[in-house]
């Protein structure tokens, strides 16, 4: 299948929350529900609609991924340090 190729879907129980969302969105934007709906299950897969990978910014994966190292703590113990001299 062609990445131009197209499928069609059913999608079944739809949170009342999210059908609301949707329209409202294809409302505002001045577009039809499919065409939000498709916008939004390509966001979701990470494609353009063209199919095309979507770069992320996200750095959600570095959280909590620190681990301290020796030098690391030395550093930032040394900018730590008050000067009394500075501090009079």
């Amino acid at each position: 299948m062609s990445p131009q190729a197209k499928v069609q879907y059913t999608v079944r129980a739809i949170p009342r929350s999210v059908d609301r969302r949707l329209r409202q969105l294809a409302k505002d934007s001045k577009k039809s529900l499919n065409q939000i709906a498709v916008e939004a299950l390509a966001r979701a897969a990470g494609v353009t609609e063209g199919g095309e990978p979507v770069a992320r910014r996200e750095v959600d994966y570095l959280v909590d991924s620190w681990e301290p190292e020796p030098e690391a703590l030395a550093a930032l113990a040394a900018m730590r340090a008050v000067d009394p001299k500075l501090w009079r």
